[in-house]
């Protein structure tokens, strides 16, 4: 008789821990890292991934998930495996945020 063990640990429950990831599961010794992306739309199809996370998507390779999640439909997409992806060039993009220097060397964020 085979009894699963699995562990789910929520690291940014009560305080952000700046991990490139929200949630560790382990699944009978199979650690998983799940980074968690809300949007309020559908409609909203693009994701921001810090420097850390695309490391740890590296470092992790099919252990590295990202759960969409679209809080008006009530969805959530699973995409997993992405070094694989990435690696067979499927699409990712860098947005570049344009900024305006001020007078006393502080950044105006432009959009």
């Amino acid at each position: 008789n085979h009894l699963d063990f699995v562990s789910i640990k929520w690291e940014n429950e009560d305080v952000d821990v700046n991990l490139p990831y929200d949630i560790l599961l382990i699944e009978n010794g199979e650690v998983r890292f799940i980074e968690v992306q809300t949007t309020q739309s559908y409609n909203q199809q693009t994701i921001q991934l810090t420097v850390a996370q695309i490391e740890e998507i590296f470092e992790h390779g099919k252990n590295y998930s990202i759960y969409r999640v679209y809080l008006k439909e009530k969805k959530i997409e699973i995409l997993d495996d992405i070094q694989w992806r990435l690696k067979h060039r499927q699409q990712l993009a860098c947005c570049i945020t344009k900024k305006t220097l001020l007078s006393d060397n502080s950044f105006l964020v432009d959009g």
